[in-house]
C-alpha cells in the first residue's frame, strides 16, 4: 500500500470516528502526494466540517476542475452544490455584516444623561439636573455599566448566530477577534489553537 493511501485510510478513520481536526492533516498530505478528486473531496469536507470554509471551498473547486476525468457522478454534484452554497452564504454575510455590526455599536452607546438634554433644550433647570448628576454619579455608575454590558454580550450572541446548532463563527463574524485575550485558551474546542486576539465562541476560525 502506497504512502498516500495509508495516510488517506487513517484520515477516513479519523472522520469516521467524527474526529475532524485530526483527519485533515492525513488528508491533507494523502493530496499532496497524490492528488485525485477522491482526496480532494475527503479533504474538502475535512476543512468543512471544522469551519475552514474557505480552505474547503478551494478543494470542492479542484473536483469541479477535474471532473472531466471523475467517474463518480454524485460526487461532483455534491462539490458542485457546496461551492454554491458557501458563496450564498458568503454573499449573504457582505451584506448582513455591516448592517448587525452598526446595531451592536448604536446599542451600546450609553444614554444621554438628564443635564445634557436640559442644556440642549435650554431648560433653566439644567444646574439642579447636573448637581444630582454629580451627586448621584457614584451611585449610578455602577448599574448603568452592568446593564451596557449584558446589553453589548447579548447583542453579540445575536449578531453571530448562526442557524441551527452550529456554532462556529464564519470568517467575517463580528463575534472575531472579540474574546478577552487574558481569559483565552491555547486551543479551541476541535483542538485548534487560538491566536493572541481570540475569537468568542468554543471555536476560533481559522
Amino acid at each position: 500500500m502506497s504512502r498516500s493511501r495509508a495516510l488517506f485510510q487513517r484520515g477516513r478513520a479519523a472522520a469516521d470516528a467524527n474526529h475532524w481536526a485530526e483527519a485533515c492533516p492525513y488528508f491533507q498530505e494523502a493530496h499532496d502526494l497524490n492528488a485525485t478528486n477522491g482526496t480532494a473531496f475527503q479533504l474538502a469536507r475535512c476543512y468543512d466540517a471544522i469551519g475552514r470554509t474557505d480552505e474547503a471551498k478551494q478543494h470542492y473547486q479542484y473536483v469541479l476542475d477535474h471532473s472531466d476525468r471523475d467517474t463518480v457522478n454524485e460526487r461532483v454534484e455534491r462539490a458542485r452544490r457546496r461551492v454554491r452554497e458557501i458563496d450564498a452564504t458568503a454573499a449573504s454575510k457582505r451584506t448582513s455584516t455591516p448592517a448587525a455590526a452598526a446595531a451592536l455599536r448604536a446599542r451600546t452607546l450609553p444614554p444621554a444623561t438628564s443635564a445634557s438634554v436640559a442644556s440642549e433644550q435650554g431648560d433653566s433647570r439644567a444646574p439642579s439636573y447636573a448637581a444630582f448628576g454629580i451627586g448621584g454619579a457614584g451611585l449610578a455608575v455602577g448599574s448603568v455599566l452592568g446593564i451596557l454590558a449584558l446589553s453589548k454580550a447579548g447583542d453579540v450572541r445575536d449578531a453571530c448566530a448562526r442557524d441551527g446548532d452550529d456554532f462556529r463563527l464564519e470568517e467575517g463574524s463580528p463575534c472575531q477577534d472579540m474574546a478577552s485575550p487574558s481569559s483565552r485558551l491555547a486551543v479551541d474546542l476541535d483542538g485548534l489553537p487560538r491566536d493572541r486576539m481570540p475569537d468568542m465562541g468554543a471555536y476560533e476560525v481559522q
